[in-house]
Formats: structure tokens, sequence, C-alpha cells
């Protein structure tokens, strides 16, 4: 009696022993799983890690927006282009440049402007008139200007050096070509039409390399390089008054050529773009036909030209008919 007595009195707390160790192991399972669990980023570069190689089908995919973002930021970033070195304005590179387009500059504008020589000589010996024979050393300019739209851009998109080496070659080829010609028609296809496209290639071209190897001193530079202009407009006239009673027309011409030769052979070989290819852009900005201050700065210079090669291509004949 006195054993069940105390076994039934021993029960309740056998069984509420029994429930504290219970309570407490549950406790302590919860405590180490937390320690052990690691944070939602490692879980989730672990899944990836196991989950890649097999293939589409994987439960455990990582958010797509991650995916995305990753994607657009990393194209983004190659997008993106690289970023210019300031020019040098100045330095033995860019006053190279200088020099390359100084030459470039006295084979064709001082090769242009010395036609009036060629116009009192040609109305000696052709029966033609002098408004005529004019019409040789117009069209040169013309063409020489026209082509420079198209060339200079051309010259942007990369090709400058196969453009330059093909200008160089047709308008040398020009040149050797009028020291055969013995009629009007020949001599407007050669010196006219042959030589305008050979100088409309190589001239703005290399008017464009040039400004971008200055900033500050780009007004300097360009102003350094035009002056192959005038001096190229006074040697070639005294080389032809010189040349032509003791040589003749043609060895004076061919004695030309091998001096256009030359130097547009040392400006192929020393003159490079600095800027990289712009390939996208249109052949022509006709937008810029839309600004006021471009159009009137265009018209403006036009007639400046009409007016200037009056002066050049008939001051010579006056002076002789005087």
């Amino acid at each position: 009696m006195f054993n069940s007595t105390l076994e039934k009195g021993a029960q309740p707390n056998v069984r509420s022993r029994d429930l504290d160790r219970h309570m407490a192991s549950e406790v302590d399972l919860d405590v180490e799983s937390k320690k052990s669990t690691p944070p939602r980023s490692l879980l989730e570069k672990e899944e990836i890690d196991e989950n890649v190689g097999q293939g589409p089908d994987v439960v455990n995919q990582p958010p797509r927006e991650n995916i995305l973002t990753t994607i657009a930021s990393r194209l983004s970033t190659k997008s993106l282009p690289e970023p210019l070195e300031p020019p040098p304005d100045g330095g033995k590179s860019a006053w190279i440049q200088c020099a390359m387009t100084w030459l470039v500059v006295f084979n064709t504008w001082g090769y242009v402007n010395s036609f009036g020589v060629f116009q009192t000589y040609y109305v000696t010996i052709m029966d033609e008139s002098a408004s005529t024979i004019s019409w040789v050393g117009s069209v040169q300019t013309f063409v020489l200007f026209f082509l420079g739209v198209f060339s200079g851009r051309a010259s942007d998109a990369g090709y400058f050096l196969p453009l330059f080496a093909a200008g160089s070659f047709i308008q040398v080829i020009g040149i050797f070509m009028t020291s055969l010609a013995h009629k009007y028609w020949q001599l407007f296809l050669a010196q006219g039409i042959c030589t305008g496209i050979g100088s409309g290639l190589i001239f703005t071209p290399a008017m464009g390399v040039l400004s971008t190897y200055f900033s500050k001193r780009r007004g300097l530079a360009i102003a350094l390089a035009t002056t192959g202009n005038s001096t190229g407009g006074a040697l070639y006239p005294l080389m032809v008054r010189q040349m032509l009673p003791q040589l003749g027309f043609g060895w004076t011409m061919r004695v030309i050529g091998f001096l256009n030769l030359a130097c547009l052979a040392i400006v192929l070989a020393l003159m490079r773009p600095r800027l990289p290819p712009r390939k996208t852009g249109a052949l022509v900005d006709w937008s810029a036909l839309k600004e006021v201050n471009f159009v009137l700065h265009t018209l403006g210079l036009c007639f400046h030209m009409a007016s200037l090669y009056w002066a050049n291509y008939y001051v010579s004949s006056f002076d002789v008919s005087t």
C-alpha cells in the first residue's frame, strides 16, 4: 500500500522532468541548426554552383532579375567607348603632322593657284580664247572642293591611308599626262579633271588629321600649314618660267610631277590619323544646312573664291598683253 502510494505520487514528478528534458533538447537543436545554417546568399551561391551543367530543369534557380541585371551591366560596360587621350597640342608627333599638312597644301593649292602661268602659256600655243582655257583651272578648283565633302568623311571612317595613296597617285598621273597633252580636251581631262580629283582626295583628309593633334594651338597649326598655299603659288610659277625656255613644256611638267611625287611620298610615310575610325553617321551631314551661321559662312566663302581667282588666272595674261 505504501509502495503503491509512492509510485502514484512519483509519476507527476517523472513526467514533468521528462517534459523539461524534451523542451531543453528542442531548444538545443534549434540553436545548433541556426549556427550551422549559412546565410541566404551563400545558399544561393552553392545552389548555382551545384546546378551548373544540370540542364534547364533545375528546380533551385537564382532569381531571374539578378541574371538580367548582371547581363545588362556587363553589356553596357562593354559597349562604352574607351576614353580618348587629349590632343598632344604640340611635341614632335604633332608638329610633324603640321609639316606634312604643309606639304599637302603646297602640292594641292599651291599647284592650283599657279594656273595663271599656264593660262598665259596655253593662250599663246592654242587656238582657244582665254575664257575657254580658264575652264581648265576652274574645273580643277571645283573638283578639289567638291570631293572634299566625301573624302573627309571617308577619312573619318578609317580609310585615310588608302584614300591618300589613291589621291597621290591620281594627282601625279594627271601631271604626267598633262606633259603629253597637245590639244585642249587633253589638257581639260589631265590637268582639270584628273589633277583635281587627286587633289580633292588628299587635301581635306590631311587638314582633318592635323586638327586632331591640337586643341589650344589648333589655329596656329592650321595657319602655319596653309602657308604652303602661298609658297606653292609663288614657287610653281617661278619653276615654269625658268624651265619652259630651256626644257620645254613636257619636261617642265615632268619635273613638277617628280617634285609632287617626292613630297607626297614623304607625307604618306609619316602622316597618321590619331583618332579611331568613326564608322557610324551619314555620308553628308545635311542637318548642317539648317544652321544659319554655317550657311552664311559657306556663301561668303563662295563669293570670296569667285572674286579671288579672277586675279589669279588673268593677271599674268594682262601683264603680257600690256
